[in-house]
């Protein structure tokens, strides 16, 4: 089924083992600098391949970063190096532990392209491309997964109304605790 889902979507790369703290996790790209620095709009996913090969999407997301994919997948690998938000904290580890129990973590996206649109100012008017708002693509993606599969996926915690892991949120306070105590 998941095949199915990543009609569409162009394999990235994949997360792996960070051998340089403090980060836990790195990126092995595989698609060229050109795709990496895209800067439309963007669903991505990032999808479980687990021992036997069985692939599962565990999260749908969405990215405007200006620094294209490689901004946006930034942000999770990364995290640890900065003051990185609850989410971004969360799939860190997630992802971490993902790769610990044997498991890749793939990344896939689909860019969506801008619209030409004139653009009226007071008195002249100018024909530009316009990026389309990527919160509806991300939405339809996410309510098309709900509804074949009867759950957002499991990554989606928002969406699915389920909090973040409580030893993580933990490990987040004491996280943001020792950052404080550096500075």
């Amino acid at each position: 089924m998941t095949e199915t889902f990543l009609n569409g979507f162009t394999y990235t790369g994949s997360f792996t083992k960070s051998e340089k703290l403090p980060n836990l996790i790195n990126f092995d790209w595989f698609c060229d600098k050109k795709t990496q620095k895209d800067i439309r709009g963007r669903v991505y996913l990032f999808v479980e391949e687990d021992k036997f090969g069985v692939k599962k999407i565990l999260k749908i997301g969405k990215s405007s970063d200006k620094g294209g994919i490689k901004g946006t997948f930034g942000f999770y690998y990364t995290a640890l190096s900065g003051t990185p938000s609850q989410s971004r904290f969360n799939l860190h580890h997630l992802i971490h532990n993902k790769i610990l129990n044997g498991s890749k973590i793939l990344a896939y996206v689909k860019f969506v392209d801008s619209i030409e649109c004139e653009i009226y100012g007071f008195s002249s008017s100018i024909k530009q491309l316009i990026p389309l708002d990527i919160t509806y693509t991300e939405k339809q993606h996410l309510d098309d997964y709900k509804l074949i599969m009867g759950k957002y996926p499991e990554w989606n915690f928002q969406e699915n109304s389920e909090e973040i892991d409580h030893e993580i949120m933990k490990n987040f306070g004491l996280f943001l605790q020792n950052k404080k105590t550096k500075i």
